[in-house]
C-alpha cells in the first residue's frame, strides 16, 4: 500500500470540494454584472408571457380554460396572434395530466382544423406521464422532454394532477411545486404555464396565497358552460398590465372545429331600463331566485324580465349560484358576476350615459 502524505489528503480532499462545488454551485453575480446591458427580452404573446416566467390560468368547469390554452398552444407553435396579441414562434410541449389521450387528440384536432393549419407544426404532448412535480425527480424528467422538444412554451394540465396528494391550501405542500416550476421557468429561460381549478365559493383561484405569490402571471377565465363569451381578466402580473379582455368561443359540429375569436367588450355598455334594475336589484340583494328577481322587475312583464335574465348571465353580467340540479322545482339562483359587480358600482356612480 503507498503511503499518504497529510499533504496528499489535504490535496485530495480540495479536489473533491471543488467538484461538489462545480456540480452544484451557487452563481453569485457582481454589481458589475448587474448593471451591465441586457439582452431585450421578446414577448412569447406580446404583453402576456415572457420566457423565463411562471404563469397560471384558472377557471372552474365548463369555463373552456382547457380549450382556451389549447388554442394558445396552437397560436404560439404557428406564430398566429392569439386574441388580437402577436406571438413569437417556436415550439410547444402540452404536459397532459388530466384529459386522456383520447380527449386530447379529439380537442387538438379541432382547434387545428379551426385556425386552418396542418399537422406540420412544432408543438408535442405528453399524456398521463405521472410527472409529480413536486420531486426533483419529477422536475428533472421533465426537464428532459422540455430539452428534448426544445419547448419554449410549457403548459401544464392541471397544476394539482403534477402534485398528486398534496393539500393545495398548505404552503408546505405547494412550495416545492412552485420552486420546482420557478427552477425549470428560469433554468431553461422558458414560460411555464398551467391551467388551475377555482374556488366555488368566491370565484378566485383554488389553494394556498402562495400560489398566486409565486406566479408572475395569474389569470382568471370566466364563462357559462352556455355562453360563448369568455372573460380573461389578469389578477396579476409582475411585467405586463392588469386589464381584461375577451374571446368568442364557437364550435362548428359540420366542420368539426373549434375557433376563438377576439371580441371587444365596451366598458361603457348601453343598458336597457330592465337590465339596469336587474343589476342594481342583485347588487343590493346579493343574490336572489329567478322569481324574486323577475317579481322585483317593474319595467317590464314577468316572461321578459326571464329573458333579460338569462341573456345578462349569456353576457357574463350575472352567474348562477346552484350550477348542480337539486331535483325538480328548484329554482335557479343568481347572483352578479365580478364583471356585473364592476357594472353596478359604475351604475351607482352614473357613469354610463
Amino acid at each position: 500500500m503507498t503511503s499518504q502524505t497529510v499533504d496528499d489528503l489535504l490535496q485530495q480532499a480540495v479536489q473533491s470540494q471543488n467538484n461538489a462545488s462545480s456540480q452544484g454551485a451557487i452563481k453569485v453575480y457582481s454589481l458589475s454584472e448587474m448593471l451591465a446591458p441586457q439582452p431585450r427580452v421578446e414577448w412569447i404573446i406580446q404583453d402576456l408571457i415572457l420566457p423565463g416566467s411562471v404563469a397560471l390560468f384558472a377557471g372552474a368547469p365548463g369555463s373552456k380554460k382547457t380549450w382556451c390554452l389549447l388554442n394558445l398552444a396552437a397560436c404560439v407553435a404557428s406564430g398566429k396572434d392569439w386574441l388580437g396579441r402577436p406571438t413569437r414562434q417556436m415550439p410547444v410541449l402540452i404536459v397532459d395530466e388530466e384529459s386522456g389521450r383520447r380527449r386530447l387528440f379529439d380537442r387538438m384536432g379541432k382547434v387545428i382544423r379551426g385556425l386552418g393549419l396542418n399537422d406540420n407544426l412544432p408543438l408535442y404532448a405528453t399524456v398521463m406521464a405521472g410527472f409529480d412535480l413536486r420531486s426533483d425527480e419529477g422536475a428533472d424528467a421533465l426537464t428532459d422532454v422540455i430539452r428534448q422538444t426544445n419547448a419554449g412554451l410549457v403548459i401544464i394540465d392541471a397544476l394539482a394532477d403534477v402534485a398528486v396528494g398534496a393539500d393545495e391550501n398548505s404552503v408546505k405542500d405547494v412550495m416545492p411545486l412552485m420552486l420546482n416550476l420557478r427552477r425549470i421557468a428560469e433554468e431553461l429561460d422558458v414560460a411555464v404555464c398551467s391551467i388551475h381549478h377555482t374556488n366555488k365559493a368566491n370565484g378566485q383561484y383554488r389553494g394556498s396565497t402562495a400560489i398566486a405569490g409565486a406566479v408572475d402571471l395569474l389569470v382568471t377565465i370566466r364563462s357559462g358552460s352556455k355562453e360563448a363569451l369568455v372573460q380573461f381578466e389578469i389578477e396579476k402580473t409582475r411585467d405586463g398590465e392588469p386589464g381584461t379582455f375577451y374571446g368568442m368561443a364557437q364550435w362548428d359540429s359540420f366542420a368539426d372545429t373549434f375557433i376563438l375569436t377576439e371580441t371587444a367588450q365596451s366598458k361603457t355598455p348601453k343598458f336597457s331600463a330592465s337590465e339596469v334594475e336587474i343589476l342594481e336589484y342583485l347588487g343590493a340583494a346579493m343574490q336572489a331566485t329567478i322569481d324574486e328577481i323577475e317579481q322585483a322587475v317593474t319595467s317590464c312583464s314577468p316572461a321578459r324580465a326571464r329573458r333579460v335574465i338569462h341573456a345578462l348571465a349569456s353576457g357574463g353580467w350575472l352567474e348562477r349560484v346552484n350550477l348542480t340540479s337539486g331535483g325538480r322545482g328548484q329554482k335557479a339562483i343568481y347572483r352578479l358576476s365580478k364583471r356585473g359587480e364592476d357594472a353596478y358600482e359604475k351604475l351607482r356612480a352614473r357613469s354610463f350615459p
